[in-house]
């Protein structure tokens, strides 16, 4: 966020994204600024534009998983959204964080991982989509969902 708002980025982002309703895919940390706040290196706002925060993964107590989470995990899709047509069966995208966005509103379209606890990878709200993995990554399942997003139309 800082480096939005040193380049003084934010403001036109906003413009783009909320005012004319462009398409906006925030990528892993793009996903993350998305919410309302942030916890890493501090407690920090983010661009506000879906309510939520954003934390260290919590696996519990006694869980033996490590971070930063590394590698290929499937995804489940709670709604069918255009990003993900013509993805089918349950996907595998590639992964690297060690932080986990948690939604505090209903939102239209989301999917899940599973890393010793569930983990929303990807969200939607209207023009807004934002992804926990690496689709440029991804083989197969990421450039689709990339030509997915470009295919989108531009209002």
């Amino acid at each position: 966020m800082s480096g939005l708002n040193d380049a003084h980025l934010t403001e036109p982002l906003t413009e783009n994204v909320i005012g004319q309703k462009k398409p906006f895919l925030g990528i892993c940390v793009g996903m993350q600024i998305l919410i309302d706040t942030g916890s890493e290196f501090g407690e920090h706002p983010g661009l506000g534009w879906v309510s939520g925060r954003c934390d260290i993964v919590n696996f519990g107590q006694g869980e033996a998983y490590l971070l930063p989470h590394v590698g290929w995990n499937e995804i489940t899709r709670q709604n069918g959204d255009t990003l993900f047509q013509d993805i089918t069966g349950t996907p595998t995208f590639y992964f690297v964080h060690s932080y986990v966005v948690t939604l505090s509103e209903k939102i239209e379209g989301a999917a899940y991982t599973s890393y010793g606890t569930e983990l929303l990878v990807a969200l939607k709200k209207g023009n807004i989509y934002g992804v926990q993995f690496h689709p440029e990554k991804s083989q197969k399942h990421g450039l689709q969902l990339l030509k997915n997003f470009c295919e989108l139309p531009s209002k």
